[in-house]
Parts: structure tokens; sequence; C-alpha cells
């Protein structure tokens, strides 16, 4: 391995918790010109996609917190040894989303020191990707997408700085990675052109198979210092960040709704006018995201990479739990679409049972929200075509807001035996009433709440008004305890209004 060591400089305080959750290209971008927009380079780009960790989710999720704590550990134990090999090669991690690797390399060596890493991590997955778990044994197995040449990143938005991998250069890693079997690393033909020979083995399709990385060459990279602390917390997203700021949370298994908004047509943007065009328009769609997350009470997760394009992921109901997920990320995705922007945007979602919480050994980290429900909403949005919100059933049947749909015609997705019905979804049109419970049991405890509640009926009895606010996460008991309120309150006239998200 060589003896390149990490390019962060010391930091000089020691309260720098959020630094391990941005890319050490955006801690530099930020120090450096934290007001540009597009940072192109000549660089190396390694996309390593592991699977097996999806299905363990599912296995481990009968266990409840102990279960999801114990996802945590396979996956920390994982990523640590993996991350030691891609560290050791200088790599800077763009993205980190629990069950993929999005590393880049720059500087001197970097399609080298990017092979090396590729079949580094490949040699030390078939070490610690055999596991041993109170939900039986799982095997890791990973394929691989490698490029060189010149890469675009873009850094937008307003609410908080996203970072952004689109153009030519993440098209060919996103298609090389696509394209490989488990066990693979595949090199883009421009790549393979770079390449001693003997480091290149059999085509596939216009793909390259690498076999084995050419010497590093043992030069220091340069280190750089960290940009201040204010400047970390504003490159994660609102939500995250007020996560990550109320301190260490468990890990565990939730019902949340997720959603991708797909985002395509940045190659030919980037020919046809430049990369400044092209930060233009991902700054504009990125910052209405922002606002329709931010206004609905929706988590801005992360955004991911795709050919010609990408997505960015958005969840209800994780990092935190508000209630009426379905309603606010229906609107949100309505306030999406609705945008006129040069690139083509699309959304799908979906809801279910997945894992969420903060995974990662102590150089990088991530919060992360994975599972059978995610997999399955980034095939949905696959399906949407331009300017159209598909969605599944449970989305529509949870909503009490009631939109204009249309029901199509049932497709079939990777890793579904059963072909998934969904729906595009159009505007909003109306309410649905919410049902009520058929069978009412006494109301026992919330003492506290219920004498703060008669001191005010009190109040009201004797001529003066009263507000009372009752708030609280969702299924904490809000909707029962107003319903007491109501009860009490004989001999009074009661107004109800019910007031949708």
């Amino acid at each position: 391995m060589s003896a390149v060591a990490s390019h962060r400089a010391p930091a000089s305080r020691l309260d720098r918790e959020l630094d391990a959750y941005l890319p050490g290209v955006l801690l530099r971008h930020l120090a450096e010109t934290p007001d540009a927009t597009v940072r192109t380079l000549d660089g190396t780009v390694l996309f390593t996609d592991i699977s097996g960790f999806t299905a363990l989710s599912e296995r481990l999720a009968r266990g409840g917190r102990e279960g999801a704590e114990e996802l945590v550990e396979a996956i920390d134990r994982s990523f640590n040894a993996l991350l030691e090999v891609a560290h050791g090669h200088g790599a800077s991690v763009l993205k980190f989303a629990g069950d993929a690797l999005l590393l880049l390399f720059d500087g001197p060596g970097h399609l080298a020191r990017g092979c090396a890493s590729a079949v580094g991590m490949r040699r030390s997955l078939r070490e610690v990707g055999r596991l041993e778990t109170s939900a039986g044994k799982a095997t890791l197995r990973m394929s691989q997408g490698l490029h060189s040449g010149e890469l675009h990143l873009f850094v937008v938005g307003s609410s908080h700085r996203e970072l952004i991998f689109a153009g030519p250069g993440a098209t060919a890693m996103a298609l090389m990675e696509k394209a490989a079997d488990a066990g693979q690393i595949l090199v883009s033909p421009e790549t393979a052109a770079r390449l001693p020979g003997r480091c290149i083995g059999a085509a596939k399709g216009q793909a390259r198979i690498l076999v084995a990385a050419p010497p590093v060459p043992d030069e220091p990279l340069a280190s750089f210092a960290l940009p201040a602390p204010e400047l970390v917390a504003a490159g994660l997203s609102t939500e995250v960040r007020a996560h990550l700021v109320a301190g260490p949370q468990p890990p565990e298994h939730r019902h949340v709704t997720a959603a991708f908004v797909r985002y395509a047509g940045t190659d030919a943007l980037l020919a046809r006018n430049g990369p400044d065009a092209v930060a233009a328009a991902l700054g504009e769609l990125v910052t209405c995201v922002q606002r329709a997350a931010d206004e609905h009470q929706v988590c801005f997760l992360e955004s991911d990479v795709d050919a010609d394009g990408g997505k960015l992921m958005l969840t209800a109901g994780a990092p935190r739990m508000v209630g009426d997920d379905e309603d606010r990320m229906l609107l949100a995705l309505r306030d999406i679409i609705a945008i006129e922007s040069p690139l083509a945007i699309s959304a799908g979602v979906n809801r279910g049972t997945v894992f969420c919480g903060d995974v990662g050994p102590p150089l990088r980290r991530s919060y992360s929200v994975m599972g059978d429900a995610v997999n399955l909403t980034a095939r949905v949005a696959s399906k949407a075509p331009p300017g159209e919100i598909y969605a599944t059933g449970g989305v529509l049947e949870r909503s009490a807001t009631r939109f204009a749909t249309v029901e199509l015609a049932s497709f079939s997705v990777k890793g579904k035996k059963r072909k998934v019905q969904a729906w595009a979804v159009g505007e909003a049109v109306g309410s649905r009433a919410r049902d009520g419970v058929a069978l009412r049991f006494p109301f026992v405890g919330r003492d506290d709440e219920l004498t703060l509640l008669e001191e005010a009926l009190e109040a009201v009895r004797k001529g003066a008004g009263r507000l009372v606010v009752i708030s609280g996460e969702a299924g904490i008991g809000k909707t029962r305890l107003a319903e007491e309120l109501r009860e009490r309150a004989t001999g009074m006239t009661r107004l109800r209004a019910t007031c949708e998200a």
C-alpha cells in the first residue's frame, strides 16, 4: 500500500464532530473557495456498490432496537476496513449511503491510487464480508465502476450547500458500475487506454475488466486547512443538521415515506452551455427542493449520481417524526415537479419499514436510511417520465389530502417477483375524511396535561379565553387528548376544524 497520508490538516479545535459527515473535497472547497459553485479537476472516481446489507437489514428488523444496533455494528466494521484501504490511497468519500461508496482521487497518481483502492477493497471484503449475525450468516459482495479524466463537481443550494457530481465523467462511472457483476471492477474505455496492458482483462461491452493495479507513486498529497465549523454545518441539510446537533441517537427500524427526485440532461447542457449553466440549473433545482422540503417538514437526505444526471432523496418520518408523512411528501413533490428547468425532472415515492441511523467509521460517517422500501422507491422513480410523480398505493391510501391520480399498468422491477402497482399523482383536489375509532377505551394517565386542560375549561366558563397548544411526535396521543377535552367541555359550543398538511 502507498504511504499516502490523509490530506486533511489537523483541526485546531476539538469541536469538529460534523467534519466526518462531509467529504474531504467539500471541506477543502468550503475552506478555499466557499462561494464558488463549480469545481473542475482531473481525477479518478470509483463507485463501489455493496450488496447484502439490505437483505440483512430486513432480517434484523425482527430484532427491534437490538437488530438495528447489530446492523450498525456490521456496517461500521465492514466499511471501516474498506475505508482504511481507500484513505490509505488518499481517497475523498464523495457519497456514503450505508451500502455504497463514491470515492474521488485527485492529485499525483490519482488513477493508480484509484485502481489500487478498487483492488484492495475487493480483497478486504473477502475477509470482512462474511458476517455472523443473530439472524444467521450473510455474505457481502461488491461491484465497482471506475473512470478517470475531467470531472465536474457542483456546490449549490440555499438552506445548505449540496455537493453534486455530474457531467460526462459521472455518467461514464455510473455506466461502468451498472454493468459490473458482483466481484468485477469495470473501467471505461478512456480509462483503459491510460493503463498498462497487464492491468486490463477481457472486454464487457464497451467496458474493460480491471485485473490488476499499476504501481502507486509514493508521493504525499498536499494537506488543507479545515473550514470554520459554521461552514461545515452549512454543508448539511436542515433536518440532518438538527438531528446531529441534538446528539447521538440510537439506530432503529421505523416506517418512513421515501422519495427520489430524478433529474436528467446535465451532459447535453454542459456540452452546449458549459459548467456554469449546469451549476445554475442544479442550483435552482436544489434550492426549490430545499424550500419545499423545509416548508413541508420533509428531510432532504442526500444526493446521488446517475448517468446523465442524478437523484435527490427525501424522507418523511426520519430522522424526525412529525406525522402526516404521506401528505407532506406528496405536497412537497407537487411543488418540486412544477418548477421550470432545463433539466428533465420526475419523482417516485413509496413507504415502508426501513433502517435509519448514523453509520460509518469515525473518519467518514453518514445518517443513512436503507431497506427494501428504499430500493423499491428508486425503482418506481426510474419508471416516472419527466414531469410526473409515481406513487405506490400505500402512500395514497394514508394521505389525508386527496390527489388526482391515474392508475398505471403494473410493471416489473428488479428484485421483485410480483409486478408493482403505482399511480401517477396530479394536483391536490380535496381532503379525505379521517375515520373515527369504533371502540373507545377509558382514558388513563396524562394527569398533568388533564389538569391544565381542566383549568383552561374552568377559566372559559368564567368568561376568560384560553389558548391551549397540544404538540408532540406522531403517535404520542395528541388526538386522544383533544377528544378528551371536547368530551369534558359539556354545555359549551364546540367548534372543530381539521387542518391538512
